[in-house]
């Protein structure tokens, strides 16, 4: 096997020398599936047969920065020239509560496998390049296939969670060639999600939503009735013929306006899905778009200056997932380079004309919308000299 340039493998090869004074150490999971896609992993899984403190001694030994980020599940980090690896001990599942096992290790290759959730995660790399592959995930790759190992309905009683990764993983790979027992699996087991913290969805939807083939999986999804299950019933068939972007919070607005009743979903998945504030404060923004795609050509300063910069761009790539009529990527620039007005008015200017209380505060935004409505053009004097006309009508 050809390690793809760009993966620290001298490093790796030194991390496990350390190790192999206790036990075989080898690559696993994401790192070794984009090994065989001839990709570079960012992401690096190292499994080893030697038991977490055990490992973590030899290593600090060398002088090697261990964090004890799962030890209780026999995971740790290492940061070695600045990157970090993720060493996980072979295990074997005990008992499993389909949010969490209890766990044994072991030094068992095969049966640390068989624990694992999808065959093309399931593989492994030693330090001289041979794949040890238990089944058959580098066919299954090559396919784009997602398979669970083994028995699906167990895999997932393990996780409930596996269900969203098993669209995740489509999403991804856009695997047409469907395993039906896996697909089936998902379906009937899909209402055992209620038992998942919702920060575990979330992070599960906003990869699901934001990945290449991400209609595809959410069509997948609901014709299974998944999505139905995580609150989000889809009612407009427009929203399939949508060209959703690389920004997981607008696409899933886009979603959310196509639901039933959109105001309540959102209010629902801000509960559920444990939604930041900031978050849930843009989405509630997106889902009620107070301006149109010839707004948005039209009065672009006017908008960034009532909405700011990261509403109007949300808004914007939202439009732009929802028409093809819309320069989406001319606007984008212009508005990312443009210098937002400031009204010219401020309290103390008022109070020096003879302004005070709620008087103020109803004439400075009749001030502040007639000065809008110039395009920014009325100046402090013309402004003022409004207000002392109108000083007292109010």
């Amino acid at each position: 096997m050809k390690f793809p340039p760009g993966l620290p493998i001298d490093d790796i090869k030194f991390l496990c020398s350390i190790l192999a004074k206790k036990g075989e150490s080898r690559l696993v999971g994401g790192c070794v599936r984009n090994i065989l896609l001839s990709k570079t992993s960012t992401d690096i899984d190292i499994a080893t047969q030697v038991e977490p403190k055990q490992a973590m001694q030899l290593l600090t030994k060398e002088g090697v920065k261990c964090i004890p980020t799962g030890i209780k599940h026999g995971t740790f980090t290492v940061i070695y020239h600045k990157q970090h690896y993720e060493i996980t001990t072979l295990r074997r599942d005990v008992e499993t509560f389909g949010r969490h096992a209890e766990v044994a290790f072991t030094n068992d290759w095969l049966e640390d496998a068989k624990r694992r959730d999808f065959t093309m995660n399931a593989m492994y790399i030693d330090m001289d390049g041979n794949l040890y592959d238990y089944f058959k995930g580098q066919q299954d790759l090559a396919q784009k296939l997602i398979r669970f190992v083994g028995d699906p309905e167990a895999r997932i009683h393990e996780d409930y969670l596996r269900i969203l990764r098993y669209f995740r993983f489509y999403s991804y790979f856009d695997g047409n060639n469907m395993d039906d027992a896996s697909l089936n699996a998902c379906k009937k087991l899909a209402a055992n999600m209620d038992k998942l913290s919702g920060e575990r969805i979330q992070l599960e939807m906003f990869k699901i939503i934001n990945a290449k083939f991400a209609m595809d999986a959410l069509a997948l999804m609901h014709k299974n009735s998944i999505l139905k299950v995580l609150g989000l019933d889809i009612q407009s068939d427009g929203f399939w013929g949508y060209n959703l972007g690389d920004d997981s919070i607008v696409n899933l607005a886009a979603l959310l306006r196509c639901c039933a009743k959109p105001a309540d979903t959102l209010a629902y998945i801000k509960l559920r899905w444990k939604l930041a504030n900031k978050t849930f404060a843009l989405l509630d923004f997106l889902v009620h778009l107070p301006f149109t795609a010839n707004d948005a050509k039209q009065h672009q300063l006017r908008l960034l200056y009532q909405h700011g910069l990261e509403k109007y761009l949300g808004g914007v790539k939202l439009l732009a997932a929802e028409t093809t009529a819309l320069p989406a990527d001319e606007l984008i620039s212009r508005a990312t380079n443009a210098v937002i007005p400031k009204f010219p008015l401020s309290g103390d200017d008022m109070l020096k004309i003879g302004y005070s209380g709620k008087a103020m505060g109803v004439a400075i935004k009749l001030l502040e919308k007639a000065w809008l409505e110039s395009d920014f053009k009325l100046s402090k004097s013309s402004l003022l000299a409004q207000a002392k006309h109108k000083l007292n009508k109010f």
